[in-house]
């Protein structure tokens, strides 16, 4: 008997991005500590990697998993770069990013009705 299966998971918007990245303990480290993401799952790969792991941060899912250049897949460090970014909506009386080691470009008001602010 076939199953229904649901095209998008509870809770899950249509389009969640999928982070590469060179050392995904880290990234979830850093996630939960700076945007107080809660990790959702982790799928552990040899030598201490992270095979597949889910944060969710507010509202929104984020799935990220170590580079395995052998599937091709490479983390921007490999491209030397990303061109990719991620929005995060905070409250204007949202708290100050909890990790001092980044720098933060402060949020201010933009032509749009957001208020983007930046970290590197």
């Amino acid at each position: 008997m076939a199953q229904n299966v649901k095209p998008v998971p509870d809770g899950y918007h249509t389009a969640t991005p999928y982070l590469i990245v060179d050392g995904g303990a880290s990234a979830l480290e850093f996630y939960q500590r700076a945007f107080g993401a809660k990790e959702i799952m982790r799928v552990p790969a040899p030598g201490g990697k992270v095979g597949h792991a889910e944060i969710k941060i507010g509202n929104s899912f984020i799935m990220l998993a170590d580079e395995a250049p052998d599937m091709d897949a490479r983390s921007p460090k490999s491209y030397g770069g990303s061109p990719v970014s991620i929005l995060l909506y905070v409250s204007p009386k949202g708290k100050p990013l909890a990790v001092p080691s980044i720098t933060v470009v402060p949020a201010r008001r933009q032509g749009c009705t957001c208020r983007p602010g930046t970290t590197t």
